[in-house]
């Protein structure tokens, strides 16, 4: 493959159902309601994120490499992506985010692996 560059526009895939992770300016998230919701969709405009570094170390351009902290940024609405830990009432081992995003700029919260809210 090629490397991802800083100001790269991406697309995120859901490997299980192959959606695409799609950012929605009209819903609120379940866990954070003062953010937009971040759901699976088959694709289009809100599924395309540019990757921006998170500190000035790194610049537009520069390859994105293992232990950066990158932030997903909508191409369509400019707003930042990140995860909130879900948090559910099952006995369930499984590791699984929610995703939502605000005009905050606040820190992503990195996670491991990302599942469905389902």
């Amino acid at each position: 493959g090629h490397p991802v560059l800083y100001g790269h526009l991406i697309q995120l895939r859901h490997v299980p159902s192959a959606r695409f992770v799609a950012l929605r300016e009209r819903l609120l998230a379940n866990l954070e309601p003062d953010c937009l919701r971040a759901e699976l969709a088959d694709g289009g405009s809100s599924c395309w994120l540019s990757v921006q570094p998170s500190s000035a170390s790194r610049a537009e351009g520069d390859a994105v490499r293992v232990g950066d902290g990158a932030l997903c940024v909508s191409a369509k609405s400019r707003q930042q992506l990140h995860a909130s830990p879900l948090r559910r009432l099952s006995k369930s081992t499984s590791r699984k985010v929610a995703l939502g995003y605000s005009e905050r700029s606040a820190a992503p919260t990195s996670a491991p692996s990302l599942g469905t809210t389902e």
